[in-house]
């Protein structure tokens, strides 16, 4: 994808709402990210597919048209509204979201109504290793399908809705065959660092409108081939005071046996200036602290954007920030 092309004027520094949010429910599962299909608890052999933009119910076999397979092979990421959610993105990179209580397929706007409406939770479905999706912005409702059509509809403790509304993660209909991205999902301005022996990357979690962002993952690897997912590490939403969103270009180093994470924020005010932070870990993997609970550098404090910091420390111990 197109990225913005930013020219850096900041100079070397010497480092030393009142509207009620979704319930998630308490009772959460655990989904594994990259890509799956999602097969019918009560049908077998149906799985949860996209057809004209429009979320459907339909049989899918080996011997399926390689578009149908394409169709109904979703990527599982953290939630577009909350990163403990999960949100599930097509090949085309638009997201399955309900509208109306239909569900369908379109392309993030960045509105906090289509995140929620794309976001779903996911809690224990009516057989072993199943999941029930529940809406984010509509705790009382969950995914369900109704005539092989997909719906979000009020939840009721029956065993139709209870099979209706489960699911079984398998393997996706359309793997990986050939070279692709190196982790799953829409990610950018990757940070790569080794610690103690391991590689470690932190990438920009991308696929929001205006690169509009709020969380930060890490990716580990022993072989620079295969990366283990460890989830977020650093979420603007309730983890940074003066950030709310542009969470954007990550770097993390070492020091002193703790973990430095330098990452830029945006807020929601208005003003559209970003700002540079510092948060604190015991693990390269995190969580992640906002270590000064205000920014390290200041929108408007030098010159040009405070964005996409990178630290080096030299020879003599001496860290700078650039």
């Amino acid at each position: 994808m197109n990225r913005r092309v930013r020219a850096l004027a900041v100079s070397s520094l010497v480092v030393a709402s009142t509207l009620a949010l979704p319930v998630i429910p308490a009772a959460a599962d655990t989904l594994p990210t990259g890509a799956r299909s999602l097969e019918s608890v009560n049908y077998p052999g149906r799985f949860v597919r996209h057809a004209d933009y429009l979320g459907r119910l339909d049989a899918v076999t080996s011997g399926s048209s390689a578009l149908t397979k394409s169709d109904a092979t979703f990527t599982v990421v953290n939630g577009l509204a909350s990163s403990s959610c999960y949100s599930f993105q097509a090949a085309n990179g638009m997201f399955l979201r309900h509208y109306d209580r239909r569900v369908r397929l379109e392309a993030n706007t960045g509105t906090p109504t289509f995140r929620g409406d794309a976001t779903f939770c996911a809690v224990a479905g009516s057989v072993a290793g199943s999941v029930s999706l529940v809406s984010f912005n509509f705790p009382d409702r969950r995914l369900r399908h109704k005539n092989f059509e997909l719906w979000v509809e009020t939840y009721e403790d029956t065993a139709r809705f209870h099979a209706d509304s489960s699911f079984k993660l398998t393997a996706p209909w359309t793997p990986k065959t050939t070279k692709g991205p190196v982790i799953p999902g829409l990610f950018a301005d990757p940070h790569i660092t080794n610690f103690n022996g391991r590689y470690y990357l932190y990438p920009t979690t991308d696929g929001y409108a205006s690169w509009s962002g709020t969380y930060y993952k890490a990716f580990s690897s022993t072989d620079l081939v295969n990366w283990t997912d460890h989830g977020v590490i650093l979420d603007h939403g309730p983890d940074v005071s003066w950030a709310d969103n542009s969470a954007w270009a990550p770097a993390v180093v070492a020091k002193n046996g703790r973990y430095y994470l330098y990452f830029s924020g945006g807020s929601a005010s208005g003003d559209t200036r970003k700002q540079l932070g510092v948060a604190v870990s015991d693990s390269p993997t995190g969580p992640f602290h906002d270590a000064l609970g205000k920014p390290l550098v200041r929108a408007g404090a030098y010159p040009g954007q405070a964005i996409d910091p990178m630290v080096f420390t030299d020879d003599d111990g001496q860290s700078y920030l650039y």
